[in-house]
C-alpha cells in the first residue's frame, strides 16, 4: 500500500482475508511529490470492524498496532507490520469487515491512511 499525502481518499476494497493466516503489510510514505516522509516514532494501527459504530475493541473486531522505529527505512518512509495469526483467527468467516489504515504522528495528529471493506474466509 502506497499513501500519498494531501491527496483525497477514495475506498478501496481488499480482495479477502483467510481466518488465521498472517496479515504483512509494506507502507510507503511519500509527499505528493514523491519525497520520502519520515515516520519514525509514528503509530500505524489497522482496525477490522464489523460494526464501524461498534466500540473499539468489540468481540470479534480486531485491531493492531505498531510503532514505527528509529532506523533507516522508516527515515525513509518505509514502515511495517505484521498481524499474527492468533489475532486473525478470532475473526468470523464469511462475514464482510470494514476495515481502516490511522498514522499517528504525534501532537494529536491522526490521519486516515485508507479504508474499505474486505470478505474473511477460512
Amino acid at each position: 500500500m502506497t499513501c500519498t499525502a494531501n491527496t483525497s481518499l477514495t475506498p478501496t476494497d481488499m480482495d479477502f482475508i483467510v481466518k488465521g493466516d498472517t496479515l504483512s503489510f509494506r507502507y510507503t510514505f511519500k509527499t505528493k511529490d514523491g519525497v520520502p516522509v519520515s515516520v519514525s516514532g509514528a503509530t500505524m494501527t489497522f482496525w477490522l470492524k464489523l460494526d464501524v459504530h461498534s466500540p473499539d475493541g468489540a468481540l470479534g473486531d480486531l485491531i493492531d498496532s505498531v510503532v514505527f522505529p528509529d532506523n533507516v527505512d522508516s527515515e525513509n518512509g518505509l514502515g511495517f507490520q505484521t498481524i499474527f495469526p492468533v489475532k486473525t483467527e478470532s475473526l468470523t468467516s464469511c462475514r464482510t469487515y470494514n476495515y481502516r489504515f490511522t498514522i499517528d504522528i504525534g501532537n494529536n495528529q491522526v490521519y486516515t491512511m485508507g479504508l474499505g471493506r474486505v470478505q474473511v474466509i477460512e
